[in-house]
């Protein structure tokens, strides 16, 4: 499955499994001080290490997997330059039975028992109970969501993150459903902002008590921020 498409000169391809792996590799790289990566991970030793890595990496290995089997769309622009995960309307990429098959189950094995906790109920549920401060019953089943969206270092600031956001309000503004996104940087949120997006008043507060802003473990830590956001066309 791929879709191509040009904004600005710029070429953006839509793909499907075969852009699982270069996805992963990226976004493992450009997330490694992620606040909420961190936090899910915080019981795996040291932030750089290599058992870190790999656990980063199995994990997203088996999140995108997960999300292409629920026909999750992988968006790449300037030969991956800047790529990002969307789910459309109706689809939902922690559909139990694929995240079996996707292999998510020995994935969080390598975060321990409060990795998996924090990943399959504390982030997801939290999250999700924010959905209906903006959106009506049919709204929260049937939007775009943005998984997670990363640029390389070295081509940030170069518009590349917010043609890839455009794209996407391309995808939602045709069939009229809103998208919704969630930021764990004040960067992240600052790009969604000026790109059209809405902040929701309310924040999601993660591992207070436990860890620091950055999701490192800290006694008495303020914990990790997250800001959702959405987009209607």
């Amino acid at each position: 499955m791929e879709e191509t498409t040009v904004r600005e000169s710029r070429k953006i391809t839509c793909g499907g499994k075969e852009y699982i792996e270069r996805c992963a590799e990226i976004l493992t790289r450009l997330f490694v001080h992620d606040p909420v990566m961190m936090w899910l991970m915080c019981d795996t030793g040291v932030p750089r290490s290599q058992e870190m890595h790999r656990a980063r990496y199995a994990f997203y290995l088996a999140i995108f997997r997960a999300a292409a089997m629920n026909k999750g769309r992988f968006l790449e622009i300037n030969d991956f330059a800047s790529c990002a995960l969307v789910m459309p309307p109706g689809e939902k990429a922690d559909n139990p039975w694929t995240m079996i098959q996707a292999g998510i189950i020995s994935a969080l094995w390598t975060v321990g028992f409060g990795g998996m906790k924090r990943v399959l109920f504390e982030y997801a549920d939290t999250c999700h109970h924010m959905l209906p401060k903006v959106f009506n019953k049919e709204e929260q089943e049937n939007h775009w969501y943005i998984i997670i969206i990363g640029t390389e270092l070295d081509r940030r600031r170069k518009g590349l993150a917010s043609d890839i956001l455009g794209y996407i309000k391309d995808l939602a503004r045709k069939d009229g459903r809103p998208v919704w996104i969630e930021s764990t940087t004040e960067t992240s949120r600052d790009l969604y902002v000026k790109n059209g997006f809405t902040e929701l008043d309310d924040v999601v507060v993660l591992g207070q008590g436990k860890v620091g802003s950055d999701g490192i473990p800290k006694k008495n830590g303020e914990g990790v921020t997250i800001r959702c956001l959405y987009w209607r066309p």
